[in-house]
Formats: C-alpha cells, structure tokens, sequence
C-alpha cells in the first residue's frame, strides 16, 4: 500500500525517493531489534512462538518491509544502472565480478536459511529463553534485524544477474529452465496459502514433533504438494479471473 508513495517521491526527485526508501529500510531493520528487547524474545520464528514472536512480529506485514523495500530498489536501480550490464562476459573480470556476486547471493541467502540452526544447539528449555541461548544477545538482536534482508537481499542479487545472464552458468541453465514457469505463476498464491496448510497440519498432530532428516525431508515434499495444489485452486477461482477482468477494464 506504500510503494505508491514511494514512486510518487521518486517520480518527483530520485533524491528524495532514495532517501525515503533509505528511512524505511532504516526502520524496518530497527524494529525487529526494538521488540525483540521489548518482549525479551529470541527472535526466531520456533525458539520465540512461546513468547510471542511468531503472532506479534513475524507474520505481521511489517515483518516484510525489507522485502518490498529491496524490491522496489531493484526496479529503480535496474534502468538507471544496470541493465547496462546485460549480456555474457567480454573479460575475465567481470567473469570475476559476477562470480564473486553469485557467491555473495547464494551466501546471503544460504545464511538467512540455516543461520538460525545455531539457535537449537541446545536442550529445549535453554532454546526458548534468550539469557540460556547458545547465541549471544548481541547476534540475537543482529538476526532478527538482519536475516530477513540478507534473504532478500541475496535473492535480489541472484535474480538480477540471471537477468543480466552472468548468474552462474550451470545453475542458471537450471533455473531458467521451461519447467519452473508454471510452478512460478503458483508461486504467490502457494506462498499466501502455505501457512495454513502448515497449521492444518500442526492442529491435527497427536504426539510430539520428530527431527528427524528423513521426516523433515517428506515434510518438505508433502508441504510443498500441498501448497501448490492449493495454490493452484486459489489462482484458477482468485488470481487469474481477476486478470482477466484487469486486463478487460484496461
């Protein structure tokens, strides 16, 4: 609802809306820290749920700022900046450049996914309180103002090299591949429908969580399945009908 505004000041200055968008990240990036110390959280969505965390932070819309900000950054710097970069490598250094750009990406986003396993090398108890976590204050407070935008950041990163065809080659080829685009048209609306079959399924368990590799694998597969067979429903009767009908009324 505020990207609006935001291309209204860029629109009017490029100045102005930089530094508007700078605020913004500037705040969301803050207030995760504050209420975190507010509410004496461990700000991860499972080691925080019992104090909180999950219901008054992580699935508010605030919560996603960093998204919608890096978002609306990279479609301004894209015109302006680098598009002028499209195109395979002419020299070895920018070889080299775009190499240590998909190391950075793939790095900001593998940090962001399993950086917050060293918040469980303990016994449950010390997990959930923030004085017993294996992990310090200092970095508690650093994760939950960061690991967000380092996902995003890092995703941002990748997807404008593919765009720029200087991604790494290999895995490029991959995910550029015919297969995906389907599963992407899917993918918003399974994003949006996820959390419900996640808690459909938490709501429904009779004996405690198991940890195992092997269940969080079939975990992943059967929630994945599920999500884009619902995605699926809600894009056929909500998503494409009212494209359609956009795309009449333009």
């Amino acid at each position: 609802m505020t990207a609006p505004f935001f291309g209204l000041a860029y629109s009017i200055n490029k100045t102005l809306g930089w530094s508007l968008l700078g605020v913004g990240m500037l705040v969301a990036v803050m207030i995760p820290a504050i209420m975190t110390a507010e509410h004496n959280w461990v700000p991860e969505i499972i080691a925080g749920a019992s104090k909180g965390f999950t219901t008054q932070f992580y699935t508010k819309p605030w919560c996603r700022c960093p998204a919608f900000f890096v978002g609306i950054a990279v479609g301004w710097a894209w015109p302006s900046l680098l598009e002028k970069y499209k195109g395979r490598h002419q020299t070895m250094r920018t070889r080299m450049n775009s190499l240590m750009w998909s190391v950075l990406g793939v790095g900001l986003c593998f940090a962001a996914t399993f950086g917050r396993m060293a918040f469980f090398q303990c016994d449950l108890e010390s997990c959930f309180d923030p004085v017993k976590s294996p992990v310090p204050r200092l970095f508690q407070y650093l994760w939950g103002s960061f690991a967000i935008l380092a996902w995003c950041v890092g995703l941002a990163i990748i997807m404008v090299l593919c765009f720029l065809d200087r991604f790494l080659p290999l895995i490029q080829a991959f995910l550029t591949f015919t297969f995906w685009q389907p599963i992407a048209k899917l993918s918003y609306s399974a994003y949006l429908i996820h959390t419900s079959v996640l808690i459909w399924n938490t709501c429904q368990r009779d004996r405690p969580v198991s940890y195992r590799p092997t269940d969080f694998f079939f975990h992943f597969v059967s929630f994945t399945a599920v999500s884009l067979l619902a995605g699926f429903c809600v894009f056929m009767l909500v998503e494409k009908p009212l494209n359609n009908l956009k795309a009449a009324l333009m």
